[in-house]
Order: C-alpha cells, then sequence, then structure tokens
C-alpha cells in the first residue's frame, strides 16, 4: 500500500500552469458604490499536460495515477522555474502565524545581499509559497521580511526550514476518475491535461 504523499514521475511536464485561487466575497453599497472585500482562504490549483513519451514510460504513469485511487492519495510536486535558487540554511526568524502573508527568514550575513526575487518558490514547513515582496538586503540581524501567497495555513515556530533550493507542494486529483493515455495517430502514447488542487 503507498504511503502519501507520493514522488512525482520524472517525467517533467511539457505544459505546466501553477496558480493561486483565492475565496474571496466583495460586497458592494448599493447607494455609494463603495466596495468592501473579504478573503477567507487560498490554495494552490496545479495544471500540467505530459509530453509524449514511450509505451513504458507511459504505463509506469498510468501506474503512478492509478496507485493515486483518484482523490484519495495525494503527491508532491516541485514547480518548474526558470531560475533556480542556491539558498539554503534559511529557517523562520519569528514564528509564522496562520492566515499571515509576510514572514520574517533569518540566515543571512547582516546587511548582505538577499538573493530573492519577486516569483521565486519557497517551502515553509509542508506549504508551497510565491514570494510577491522581498527586500534587496537582509537588515542588520541577518533577517529579511517576505510576503508571500498562498497565506501560512497553519501556524510555523521560529526555527522551521524554509526550503529555497527545491520546494515543493503537496496535491491531489481534482477528479475521482482514472486518467487513461490514449494512442496519438502516431500509435504514440497521450495524456489528456492533468487537473489537481493543493492538498490541504
Amino acid at each position: 500500500m503507498a504511503t502519501y504523499p507520493i514522488a512525482f514521475p520524472p517525467q517533467s511536464p511539457a505544459q505546466e500552469s501553477l496558480r493561486v485561487a483565492f475565496q474571496q466575497a466583495v460586497m458592494e453599497s448599493p447607494h455609494t458604490f463603495a466596495q468592501q472585500t473579504v478573503s477567507n482562504a487560498d490554495h494552490w490549483v496545479l495544471e500540467f499536460v505530459w509530453p509524449r513519451m514511450s509505451h513504458g514510460d507511459a504505463d509506469r504513469v498510468a501506474a503512478w495515477l492509478d496507485s493515486l485511487k483518484g482523490q484519495i492519495g495525494t503527491f508532491t510536486y516541485t514547480p518548474r522555474n526558470a531560475y533556480r535558487s542556491a539558498l539554503t540554511g534559511r529557517t523562520l526568524a519569528l514564528a509564522a502565524y496562520s492566515y499571515s502573508d509576510t514572514v520574517s527568514v533569518g540566515g543571512w550575513a547582516s546587511n548582505s545581499p538577499s538573493d530573492l526575487f519577486l516569483g521565486q518558490y519557497c517551502q515553509i514547513g509542508e506549504r508551497l509559497h510565491r514570494i510577491t515582496s522581498a527586500p534587496a538586503n537582509a537588515d542588520a540581524s541577518g533577517r529579511c521580511l517576505i510576503e508571500v501567497v498562498p497565506q501560512v495555513r497553519k501556524t510555523q515556530n521560529a526555527g522551521t526550514a524554509v526550503e529555497f533550493v527545491k520546494p515543493k507542494g503537496t496535491f491531489r486529483l481534482t477528479t475521482a476518475d482514472s486518467y487513461a493515455y490514449t494512442l496519438d495517430t502516431d500509435r504514440q502514447p497521450s495524456f489528456p491535461t492533468i487537473n489537481a488542487k493543493e492538498a490541504l
């Protein structure tokens, strides 16, 4: 029996769409049209397509998909990124509280370049995040105040590792139906678009 989450297959997707879905509501005054927004939660939505592959590889991928047993199983996924980070040894300098989108990360030399960039992925605890705001340099204490999406889901203690080199998130399929490949006109296996969402 599989122990979840399981690792993603070695075959890299040919296309990938990873976006944050927000649970929000907007209320508008019928008199002044002034708007008030409420944001309750957010999570990752993942869509990907595998390239054409050999029959052997396709059978292994199909077996991997079947091992998820629809929406029961979960898998880990590291997003593709044109720029890879070499930052290691970074931890939360302060506790990151649930439903906060700002975290304090330590591990830099005083006032040194942060080597952080907008759109960069990181992993805090078991959750994948994307940086939306970061300083160019650490402060005098070697800390960087970083804004991320999605929000921190559950409180993470100070000292929790922050992974920049190979961050990953945990996902589950959005359907209970199994994904199967079809044979294209050249008799080569072809999978449909796979849809998944963050497992919370």
